[in-house]
């Protein structure tokens, strides 16, 4: 049924701007950070166009990675790869923090990063309770409770152990990294859904979103942690989970999970100073470059 406006109330005509109208109307300006409860100091993102992945050393054992397609169809991939073996990492997962019968408090990824002074972050597992209706109607806000979905554990403590079905990424005392499901192994651990990299029982999944995963090599000396950007046609249109796995793949992937991905998906880092920026562009609410709130995060620091 067609709405028209004209007929409604002014106070049912400002909900209904704002749920149709407004999103549109950032998309196709490209604003980045408006309405983010708090923009990254450097949220700039390159156009999209067919170039060699560029590569840059963020610290000791640390290289970001960006590749930039126009095939199958525009995307951009962030993508950090870790070498366990390197010295004075320091790995840190959003510890819990109990609040209106929930436990934890939802944050964007720059506030964990910042707040923890870390060098380098990503978005977490998947989490409830969650609505996006429109830039003035959706859930969480910063600092709302919520749930993780499946394993958590922040230096040791069990922060959440819920929904079976999800494995965990766990980070040992020693700074080695495989994938568990047993939390009287966990030490830093997040959680996601398995994803199967054998290329002959790809994913299923055919959908187009936005990703976030992370993926150990065979020998368990790398860990790689990836972002691809989505629902930004002619930008980047995101990516199947087949696609997905693929990507870890060809990065030397061996085990592997898909984490929260859609508006969720955000990697940030920063310099020694504490400045802050995007190394993908998120699209939380339809709006470019705008964070979501989310429950838990997977940071990095160095020495």
């Amino acid at each position: 049924m067609t709405v028209n406006p004209r007929r409604l109330p002014l106070l049912r005509v400002l909900p209904w701007l704002c749920a149709r109208v407004l999103p549109a109307l950032f998309l196709a300006a490209g604003v980045s950070g408006v309405l983010a409860e708090t923009p990254p100091t450097s949220a700039n993102v390159a156009p999209a166009s067919s170039t060699q992945p560029t590569r840059e050393r963020l610290g000791p054992g640390v290289e970001f990675i960006r590749d930039v397609r126009q095939i199958p169809r525009p995307l951009v991939i962030a993508v950090v790869e870790i070498d366990l073996k390197q010295p004075g990492l320091e790995f840190v997962v959003t510890p819990g923090e109990p609040s209106g019968g929930r436990g934890f408090r939802a944050q964007t990824t720059s506030h964990f990063l910042h707040a923890n002074k870390l060098r380098l972050a990503i978005n977490g597992g998947f989490f409830e309770p969650f609505k996006a209706t429109s830039p003035f109607s959706y859930y969480p806000h910063e600092g709302d409770p919520v749930d993780v979905l499946g394993l958590c554990a922040a230096r040791g403590k069990i922060c959440s152990n819920s929904k079976t079905h999800y494995r965990a990424l766990n980070i040992s005392t020693k700074g080695e990294a495989s994938l568990i499901d047993e939390p009287a192994k966990a030490y830093n651990a997040v959680s996601g859904l398995p994803l199967n990299l054998d290329p002959k029982t790809p994913p299923a999944d055919p959908a187009l979103h936005p990703r976030t995963a992370v993926a150990v090599d065979h020998h368990r000396h790398t860990l790689i942690l990836m972002v691809v950007d989505g629902r930004q046609p002619g930008y980047s249109n995101g990516v199947t989970l087949a696609e997905l796995a693929k990507l870890l793949a060809d990065h030397g992937g061996d085990e592997a999970l898909n984490l929260d991905g859609g508006g969720s998906t955000t990697m940030v880092s920063a310099d020694a100073k504490g400045s802050i920026r995007l190394l993908n562009r998120p699209i939380h609410l339809g709006i470019p470059g705008n964070e979501r709130p989310v429950a838990n995060h997977l940071g990095l620091t160095w020495k």
